[in-house]
């Protein structure tokens, strides 16, 4: 049975196609989820805005080498299931005013607290311009800062040699630095 976003797609060719993707593609999906977490739940909830997401990016899909379209499942498999997590982080963030009783009341010292709201600060600051890096940017950091992948693995999923990794890597970077100064954030 196919999930039922699928009847959101207008054209059929589209719809056919993501489909037979399905059908073809769904374990690995839920495999990579399930990787994450193993509440049957979230997985469903995260493999459900992975498709809408998919969904989102149908044309280009189509287009993609069978191996360039694996990779790029289970990189936003992994990523819808990131951005589930931090949204749900941040739900269940307790406020500044809270953090600092909770903080003192534990022993922790100023310096310790003041670290603490800059690395918060920062993180949310980080987060704001996020959005405005070019995907491939964002895809490139994402693989080596979070999911920790080595320059051969990155190079093997983007589909280019492992000696250019070092350039993606510095240009992202510094992208990533005029956004930030862009939004006169540092």
């Amino acid at each position: 049975m196919f999930p039922l976003i699928f009847s959101t797609i207008e054209d059929a060719d589209s719809r056919q196609f993501m489909e037979q993707l399905y059908v073809k593609y769904s374990k690995l999906i839920y495999s990579q989820v399930y990787k994450l977490t193993r509440d049957s739940y979230e997985v469903e909830e995260i493999v459900q805005e992975s498709l809408v997401n998919l969904i989102e990016k149908v044309d280009l899909l189509q287009t993609l080498p069978r191996d360039r379209l694996v990779n790029y499942l289970i990189s936003t498999a992994r990523y819808t299931g990131y951005a589930f997590f931090r949204k749900k982080r941040k739900v269940e963030e307790i406020p500044i005013e809270e953090d600092e009783t909770v903080l003192f009341d534990k022993g922790a010292f100023q310096n310790g607290l003041d670290e603490l709201m800059i690395q918060k600060m920062e993180s949310e600051q980080l987060y704001q311009v996020w959005s405005q890096l070019r995907e491939r940017d964002q895809l490139v950091l994402n693989m080596k800062y979070i999911l920790d992948q080595s320059n051969e693995e990155i190079a093997e999923a983007l589909g280019v040699k492992p000696g250019s990794i070092r350039m993606l890597l510095t240009r992202a970077k510094r992208n990533l630095l005029l956004e930030l100064k862009k939004s006169m954030i540092i």
